[in-house]
């Protein structure tokens, strides 16, 4: 097998470091595979699954099928008709790069300019497109794009038109991984916050603030930055997007903050997190480990927010939530959260007019827009009553209206998008 694949990288003019050179497309994947495999009838989708993995590079597509190889993932079965191997993949073996192969792009790295090097290394530690502009800036390169050349000849990063410019991404977030390995701890620091320092070149639109916050937040190395960073979590956590705030508060997990209360907070948030995304029982350890420390804090509003992450959780859960806790929400008429709690508390003990009444005031005091996800959970929630009540057509009247709101503000894959459509259905 392996003498197969080094004449077919040979024969296909990518050997060592030149794998990089240029990406092939789904055609020439298959034929590549076909060559290392030493077949005709390679396994089922497993060139389409390499070449959407690799973005068409080639050095991955070879280490990836190398290492899935030498670890069973793929398997010969005998002989075919033609006398040819018979390989067999299984598709829930992860297609992930091997050692090998970051080596490999970590010596593609090294080759690079100095300037074009530190291009690659923003956009890893970004994690994302970013403005052509705002990444020069950051890796200190000429504002020409002239640096930009030789990742882009290496088949390391792609350029793309969006709103009117240009924005630059790695070619496959796999590579992400690979280059993050090769920087410390304080060199990914220095490059969150001189991305966050570029950004705040452009005109603060709602992508540059997020950016800004988020890197800011990311190059945190005092206590203070970690509570900043805490806060930044809340605030995806708001806007319905918890795998993002899990992200932060998780690297806020291993920096310095200070205090009852700032550990409290965080533990909140993470609790809070975990129960947006569905991992439950991560939930109920977090969330009891935060209550716990609750108790031994002053502020009113963290004792407030771990009865209302308790009574959401138990309410996910199935359970009976503490009685302490639910007569505290309850009695809350103020916030959004509470009143949203309680409506979903009314609708279980088939009280309907109370439920309408609790989830129109969670409405009503939310932050006006389809960004917040106690309102848009609200909206869902009344919507979802309208259709207990017999009246279908209104309900999905208000959730394609809600729909519209959240396709306009760039909601494309939330699960608050997710959640009105299976309303719509029902």
């Amino acid at each position: 097998f392996f003498f197969q694949a080094e004449d077919g990288i040979r024969d296909h003019c990518v050997t060592g470091v030149q794998t990089c050179a240029l990406p092939i497309s789904l055609p020439e994947t298959r034929q590549l595979v076909a060559r290392m495999l030493g077949t005709s009838a390679i396994p089922a989708g497993l060139d389409s699954e390499l070449w959407r993995m690799s973005g068409g590079l080639p050095a991955l597509i070879v280490g990836v099928l190398r290492e899935q190889v030498a670890r069973g993932g793929i398997w010969c079965e005998g002989r075919s008709e033609d006398g040819r191997p018979r390989w067999t993949w299984n598709t829930s073996t992860d297609l992930a790069p091997a050692e090998d192969v970051s080596r490999l792009f970590d010596r593609a790295l090294r080759s690079l300019p100095d300037t074009s090097r530190r291009i690659v290394e923003v956009l890893a530690v970004a994690g994302e497109p970013v403005p052509l502009d705002c990444l020069l800036l950051a890796a200190d390169a000429d504002l020409s794009g002239l640096d930009l050349g030789p990742a882009l000849r290496l088949g390391l990063v792609a350029v793309e038109l969006s709103g009117g410019e240009e924005w630059v991404r790695l070619r496959r977030s796999a590579l992400q991984a690979i280059f993050m390995r090769s920087l410390d701890a304080v060199r990914i620091q220095t490059i969150h916050l001189q991305v966050a320092d570029a950004a705040r070149s452009r005109p603060m639109r709602e992508w540059e603030h997020r950016f800004v916050r988020l890197h800011l937040a990311k190059g945190a190395r005092d206590p203070e930055d970690t509570a900043d960073l805490v806060g930044l979590g809340d605030w995806f956590l708001a806007s319905g997007r918890p795998a993002e705030a899990l992200e932060l508060l998780d690297a806020a997990s291993n920096l310095p903050l200070e205090g009852v209360d700032g550990h409290a907070a965080l533990a909140l948030a993470r609790g809070d997190a975990l129960v947006q995304l569905g991992r439950l029982p991560e939930a109920r350890a977090a969330v009891d480990a935060a209550r716990a420390l609750v108790r031994e804090v002053q502020s009113l509003e963290l004792r407030h927010r771990g009865s209302m992450s308790h009574l959401e959780l138990a309410l996910e859960v199935g359970s009976a939530p503490a009685v302490e806790a639910r007569a505290l929400v309850e009695g809350d008429r103020r916030s959004a959260r509470a009143r949203l709690l309680v409506g979903r508390l009314r609708l279980l003990e088939g009280s309907l007019d109370e439920a309408r009444g609790a989830f129109e005031a969670a409405v009503a005091l939310a932050d006006p827009g389809p960004v917040d996800r106690i309102g848009v959970a609200a909206r869902i929630a009344l919507a979802e009553l309208s259709a207990l009540e017999g009246r279908p057509a209104d309900a999905a009247a208000s959730l394609r209206s809600l729909v519209g709101e959240l396709r306009a503000a760039g909601d494309r894959k939330s699960t608050r998008l997710n959640s009105s459509h299976t309303v719509i259905s029902y």
